[in-house]
């Protein structure tokens, strides 16, 4: 005989119609493991550790013109901002409009 799948749901908020139809199949039996669970887990751990990675930002040293940086210094502080900000602003827009120009060809 299968063991029933059981849930503890005292510490949920109340469910929609959606989650209280699937906290039935599970109370049926509907869901079991799935022979390539761990093979499963293992791809989503390592997506989701990818897309952590993709989020954060990385320190980086780079050479600058004295001048420019002055210059990119004195736009910042009168945006109101730290100037490693607005440079990375400023990167970020000029990547997006490479993309877009890549895109349209």
């Amino acid at each position: 005989m299968k063991k029933k799948n059981t849930i503890n749901r005292t510490n949920f908020k109340p469910l929609d119609s959606f989650e209280e139809r699937l906290m039935k199949d599970i109370d049926k039996g509907v869901f079991v493991k799935s022979k390539n669970q761990d093979i499963s887990k293992n791809f989503f751990k390592k997506a989701v550790k990818t897309y952590k990675s993709l989020q954060g930002s990385k320190r980086i040293t780079i050479r600058i013109n004295t001048m420019d940086l002055i210059n990119l210094k004195a736009k910042a502080k009168a945006q109101g901002m730290p100037y490693q900000t607005l440079m990375n602003t400023i990167l970020k827009k000029y990547i997006a409009v490479e993309n877009l120009s890549n895109l349209r060809g």
